[in-house]
């Protein structure tokens, strides 16, 4: 069996764990100057597809980069970490140390068109804003190219791309093979799946919580944000690493960072997560940060707001897979698992 999305109730997650290909980013990746699509990218784009027709693909290439429409964007290209780590030089009130993403861009539901049922697709689209910033080759990959945060529209059409490329078909046969145009839950193997289609490492971690272990999960996010660090941080450091896609059952959010605070008067540490959260309104969000009031019951989450019994975790590798390492990332299986 493969790893399946328990937002919709889908089987069992796989027990057998995937080798990832952990190539040198450099060496895979060759471009160095972002472009808007051209037939080059159309062409590495029919071969990621396997054999897509081509007059859909250029289409839809074309139909993209002609949308000047952001009606679903849910958001308006501010980068959150500079105010985020403002706010939390600023408190004063406990000593914290730790990592933030260099790069993510919060999207909101918006209230009569997508909230209830689109916090899959924000959370998607604060990973695009990530990669976007990322470095050159990413944002080259990411869409073919578009070179914006994709609407959810956009976003639908590429997944359904992306199960007729054969990137997840199990998932796909249990969605129907068809989002567009409709309110469906989405969740990580759906990130996954887009994502792969554009050659990047999507890889996702299970996880079973139980009362005893909820303190592994925040362990699991710091090693993963402090791999490649070569000294603890004594503040809040920037890293390289991708934000995380948070997946419990019926909601999903996005990890994009960790902290470990001092309680006072022994200075023990605390460790919580930073989580941007598509339910939060982009005003209420922009103003608790601006105005470095009331930011943290938005933002900061300990190990006691872990009330649910699994989670899934999806990350991005660095690098852009090749063509011959494409085709393995289209069955989806958790890299990781805590807990089972």
């Amino acid at each position: 069996p493969t790893v399946r999305n328990f937002m919709q109730k889908k089987t069992r997650l796989d027990e057998s764990s995937v080798a990832t290909k952990n190539a040198d980013e450099a060496a895979d990746c060759e471009c160095h100057t972002p472009a808007r699509s051209s037939p080059k990218q159309e062409q590495t784009a029919m071969a990621l597809r396997g054999g897509a027709d081509q007059r859909n693909v250029v289409k839809a290439t074309k139909a993209y980069e002609a949308s000047t429409s952001r009606s679903d964007s849910g958001g308006c290209g501010r980068n959150l970490i500079p105010w985020l780590e403002r706010c939390i030089e600023q408190d004063r009130k406990r000593k914290s140390r730790g990592f933030l993403c260099r790069h993510v861009e919060h999207l909101a539901c918006i209230p009569g068109q997508d909230f209830g049922w689109g916090c899959g697709w924000r959370n998607i689209q604060m990973m695009c804003s990530h990669l976007l910033y990322r470095d050159d080759c990413a944002a080259e990959a990411l869409c073919f190219g578009l070179r914006h945060i994709p609407s959810i529209g956009e976003l639908q059409d590429y997944l359904e791309m992306a199960w007729g490329a054969g990137f997840d078909l199990e998932g796909a046969r249990q969605l129907g093979n068809r989002v567009k145009g409709t309110t469906k839950w989405i969740g990580t193997t759906e990130c996954a799946a887009l994502l792969r289609m554009f050659g990047f490492r999507a890889l996702i971690a299970d996880f079973k919580i139980t009362e005893s272990n909820k303190g592994s999960l925040l362990e699991w996010v710091w090693n993963y944000f402090s791999r490649g660090e070569t000294d603890p941080p004594q503040t809040m450091t920037i890293s390289s690493r991708s934000p995380l896609y948070f997946q419990h059952e019926g909601h999903s959010r996005i990890i994009i960072g960790v902290e470990k605070l001092a309680r006072p008067p022994l200075d023990v540490e605390d460790m919580t997560l930073l989580v941007l959260d598509p339910n939060i309104s982009r005003q209420s969000i922009y103003s608790a940060l601006e105005n470095a009031s009331g930011w943290q019951q938005l933002v900061r989450r300990g190990k006691d707001t872990l009330r649910k019994a699994e989670y899934q975790l999806l990350w991005i590798d660095g690098g852009i897979a090749r063509s011959e390492e494409i085709e393995g990332l289209k069955t989806m299986r958790a890299t990781e698992r805590l807990g089972f």
